[in-house]
């Protein structure tokens, strides 16, 4: 008699944690806004770039400083900034952050690695983004300036730790890196309230690791909070510095038999962490992870508010918003003053404290000029050919906000106006349209999106 026997090979969930502080805060988005500030400001994790608009994978790539745990992730992450309110005098205060971490989940072998260069926004309006809050410890809030808040997702009460997650998408459409909006060309899956595992939609056919980003707020105090944008809605963008060959790699290879966001799952095999050696199945406490975070922090820490822009973003009256406005230095600004009052330092913004630097190193080096227009940045091939639109630029106003700068000679005299009562506050012109178009491939066709008015 023959038997036939038959095996089917079970497709585990495995997921990752990785861990970071804040780099700083600063209002750009190299998204929606590549040529000029953005509407407000941003809270950045990640490979220590220069964090100004025209930021590209090819910097990431090269940065050689991260505020994350893990060697081989050099992507970029960032969400409105957390502010506290004073509502008696209507100041806004960065809330610091006290961790953040990225939780990637997966089904092992079945799941493609981010192309080189993607990027996608989130948003919490959507069900499936699965956002919560919550609010470790509850206290009754005892701040002097009252705890009333209008806000239905910052708590009113204090929190030992405020916890705020959501979930991206995992669908990509195969195609695009990237769309007008940074959504459309991504879709979450098809199953009722979102999972790793779901099926995509025919639009959206291949299926993208499933991205967790939490933050945190330790001693939350409770009362009146609003992100940036003067919301209490969750968003966050993505930027991936994976090196694609190494990250699918790990989605190929590493099961750790975790289907969601878990604490104490690592890929240990397949990843270099900074922090120490880890092991899956062993969790460390919250309260240790930032000490371990700490000494691996970019040195100098990044001043995006001497590198970037000299707007002030805390302790203001008026939270910084409109994109394309405001004063953009220029990126071959390097000199480092002392800051003024009015600036924030690293622990102002979110950023963690860091090791200060030594006596000789007031200057941090210069950020990669941006690409050439028509130029394709380099990077590890893809295992398939893919149509791009990481490569050539072109701003229909001028190269960004023309208004706000000027050549590098001049820095010095800029930053000492801009100190000494706004004297050079020109503004960027009308919001700008970028059309980047590279041809990749074998594909024979060419990606073009078109951004008017972001």
């Amino acid at each position: 008699m023959a038997v036939l026997l038959w095996s089917a090979t079970v497709v585990l969930g495995t997921s990752v944690k990785m861990d970071f502080l804040p780099l700083g805060s600063v209002r750009t988005d190299a998204l929606l806004n590549p040529t000029c500030l953005s509407d407000h400001v941003h809270t950045f994790y990640g490979s220590a770039v220069s964090l100004r608009p025209e930021v590209t994978y090819d910097e990431m790539r090269a940065a050689t400083g991260n505020s994350g745990n893990v060697e081989e992730n050099k992507s970029l992450y960032w969400h409105p900034a957390v502010y506290k309110v004073d509502v008696a005098s209507g100041i806004y205060t960065l809330a610091p952050i006290w961790f953040t971490s990225a939780y990637y989940v997966w089904e092992t072998g079945q799941t493609r690695a981010f192309p080189n260069g993607f990027n996608m926004i989130a948003r919490a309006s959507n069900a499936k983004s699965r956002v919560e809050w919550e609010c470790v410890g509850p206290s009754p809030c005892e701040r002097s300036d009252g705890c009333t808040t209008t806000s239905t997702n910052f708590p009113a009460t204090a929190c030992a730790e405020l916890e705020v997650s959501f979930v991206f998408p995992s669908c990509w459409d195969g195609v695009n890196l990237v769309s007008e909006t940074m959504t459309s060309h991504v879709s979450y899956d098809d199953s009722e309230a979102g999972q790793f595992d779901g099926d995509c939609p025919a639009s959206h056919p291949v299926k993208l690791p499933e991205i967790h980003l939490y933050f945190r707020i330790q001693d939350y105090p409770g009362g009146q909070h609003v992100f940036s944008d003067g919301s209490d809605i969750y968003h966050a963008d993505y930027f991936s510095g994976w090196n694609e060959t190494e990250l699918q790699r790990v989605l190929d290879e590493c099961s750790n038999d975790s289907d969601a966001a878990s604490p104490d799952a690592f890929c240990e095999d397949f990843l270099t962490y900074r922090d120490g050696n880890k092991t899956t199945g062993v969790q460390k406490e919250d309260d240790n992870i930032r000490g371990t975070l700490e000494p691996l922090q970019p040195t100098p820490s990044l001043r995006p508010q001497l590198t970037v822009t000299t707007e002030a973003i805390t302790n203001i009256s008026t939270l910084p918003r409109t994109p394309c406005t405001g004063t953009l230095l220029p990126p071959t600004a390097q000199s480092q003053p002392s800051l003024p009052p009015s600036l924030p330092t690293p622990a102002d913004s979110g950023s963690p404290p860091s090791q200060p630097p030594p006596a000789n190193a007031a200057s941090p080096p210069s950020p990669p000029p941006p690409a050439t227009a028509g130029s394709a940045p380099s990077s590890p091939a893809s295992p398939t050919p893919l149509v791009s639109a990481e490569g050539s630029s072109e701003s229909s106003c001028g190269g960004g906000c023309v208004g706000g700068i000027v050549g590098g000679a001049f820095v010095p005299v800029l930053l000492l106006a801009l100190w000494l009562g706004g004297a050079f506050g020109s503004k960027c012109p009308s919001p700008c349209s970028r059309v980047q178009a590279k041809e990749v491939g074998g594909h024979g066709a060419t990606a073009t999106w078109k951004a008017e008015n972001v």
